[in-house]
């Protein structure tokens, strides 16, 4: 399937199609997800016949375009989820030359592939409908809030919301990020990335009407958000580089299981890299990605706070390489 041909499937048809070539685990976690009922994984032939993808010609009796995506799908190594409020779109580590990317809106599948050379800054900001050349940002900060508060907002009716961004006794800056929290119906969406179909991190941001909130849970205290305001071009390009760094770079295959009877004694070396090396890279990965966050507004901290990311970057880095060095060290059986 070329960068240009798209296929689309109702959710109906998905689900068909994964439970007719054995992956009903997938099915049924997919049909969760969507509140969707059962009863298309137990019909699924029946469903697949009646569709435009059942073909006699096949050898597995479905249309060789159908199964070529579901087996990328299904091997896919790594894949990423946004969220923009019901849409979804998951972007699959398909090939070395491209991904595959699956749009779903209104209970149908979108999907076609994109290539890596042409990047993912239009890809991703098409996606919460905004512009990855456009160089504004009316609030330009970093705000601290406290935890506390920040779960109250999400428990707010929509009319107190909308005293708060009225009342110009607030903060400008607070009112502008409640004016984005607000029309995204108060929630954050999550991109999340995953290995194997495992939660392996994810980041949160709110999309405004021209630039973007970043939400870090990870960068303060345990009762401490930090909100960060940026460009969506800056914001873009930063999604950009991880994407490439998480997508194009992804392991092939899925790691095997060693089977040991339970008479054979356990080998491997006391110390390994090989079993440090997983941690340091995906620390380093979430460090870039924090890091990043403080770059995109780096017009607001750089005369006096230059000192304090470089010590924060030192700090974390220093922790990621000692516990990658308590990671190479065989775990004691207990």
């Amino acid at each position: 399937m070329s960068a240009q041909k798209k296929i689309t499937l109702s959710v109906r048809e998905l689900l068909a199609a994964l439970a007719y070539i054995g992956e009903k685990q997938m099915a049924i976690a997919i049909a969760k997800g969507n509140g969707t009922e059962k009863n298309e994984i137990k019909d699924s032939e029946e469903i697949l016949r009646n569709s435009d993808w059942w073909d006699e010609q096949s050898p597995n009796k479905l249309d060789d375009r159908v199964s070529a995506i579901l087996n990328q799908m299904i091997k896919a190594p790594r894949s990423v989820r946004f969220e923009n409020g019901e849409d979804m779109m998951n972007i699959y580590a398909a090939n070395p030359s491209s991904v595959l990317v699956e749009y779903i809106h209104n209970g149908f599948h979108t999907f076609s592939h994109h290539p890596h050379s042409e990047g993912y800054r239009l890809l991703t900001a098409r996606f919460y409908g905004l512009d990855p050349e456009l160089d504004v940002d009316p609030a330009k900060i970093n705000i601290d809030i406290g935890s506390n508060w920040y779960d109250r907002l999400h428990k707010m009716s929509s009319e107190e919301l909308l005293a708060m961004i009225n009342d110009e006794k607030n903060d400008p800056k607070i009112r502008e990020f409640l004016k984005a929290f607000k029309a995204n119906g108060q929630k954050v969406f999550p991109i999340t990335f995953l290995q194997h179909n495992e939660l392996d991190f994810a980041i949160m941001m709110i999309p405004a009407e021209s630039y973007v909130w970043s939400v870090d849970y990870e960068k303060a205290n345990k009762d401490q958000i930090i909100l960060t305001s940026s460009t969506s071009k800056d914001y873009f390009k930063a999604t950009e580089d991880i994407l490439k760094g998480y997508l194009e770079n992804a392991p092939t295959g899925k790691p095997k299981r060693k089977v040991r009877h339970p008479d054979q004694p356990k080998e491997g070396k006391g110390f390994s890299l090989k079993r440090g090396w997983p941690f340091f890279w995906k620390g380093n990965l979430l460090l870039l990605l924090m890091i990043a966050v403080f770059f995109i507004n780096k017009g607001s901290w750089d005369y006096e706070g230059g000192g304090a990311v470089s010590f924060f970057w030192l700090q974390w880095e220093i922790a990621i390489i000692f516990l990658s060095i308590v990671a190479c060290l065989r775990p004691k059986p207990l």
